[in-house]
């Protein structure tokens, strides 16, 4: 009987540690997805900021055209506050691509 429980936690225990090893493949599988999608999202502000400068080099005699391109150099600027409010920083040593 006592062999017979040993076998019966043995397969409970393999299938457990089976469990585990699919979890963490499951969770590295997650954690590369997620620092492509950082690395992505500080080019992408970048590019933000890139596109704010050039839009208030712009200059126009027309007032309501300059008045717009200053509009837009706002909103482009809210996207970098929204990152900077919300506490988003590089992560140490990360690389951007």
């Amino acid at each position: 009987m006592v062999i017979y429980n040993r076998v019966i936690n043995m397969g409970i225990c393999k299938e457990n540690i089976n469990k585990l090893k699919e979890l963490c493949e499951s969770l590295g599988d997650r954690d590369k997805q997620l620092k492509v999608n950082a690395k992505t999202l500080w080019v992408i502000l970048e590019k933000v900021q890139e596109i704010k400068g050039r839009v208030l080099d712009i200059s126009s005699e027309n007032a309501e055209i300059s008045e717009s391109l200053k509009d837009i150099a706002i909103d482009l600027e809210s996207v970098s506050e929204l990152v900077s409010n919300r506490g988003c920083r590089p992560a140490a040593g990360g690389e951007r691509e």
